[in-house]
């Protein structure tokens, strides 16, 4: 599952679109210069540039197929923000 499709579904799950931006490896040389954890990011980069699969086959084997679908992490996660939300600014 992409990115974009994981960001549809919370805009689905949430009634509202989400501002996504692509910055460019450039803009992450040059922001990587004042923020050492970007910096970092550069070599991660490959990640978001091609499929990233992943076999959790051995995982699954020795502890059950247990996951979360999720289509509903995604609604307990949003739930749980919006319950939570005032709390969460109050904070910050």
């Amino acid at each position: 599952m992409s990115t974009r499709e994981i960001v549809k579904l919370f805009e689905a799950e949430m009634g509202q679109p989400i501002k996504t931006r692509v910055v460019s490896k450039f803009m992450v040389s040059m922001i990587g210069l004042f923020v050492p954890i970007v910096r970092e990011m550069k070599e991660l980069a490959y990640e978001f540039e091609e499929p990233y699969v992943v076999d959790d086959s051995q995982f699954r084997a020795a502890f059950g197929d247990t996951a979360t679908p999720l289509p509903a992490g995604v609604k307990a996660m949003v739930g749980w923000y919006e319950q939570h939300r005032n709390a969460l600014k109050q904070a910050a």
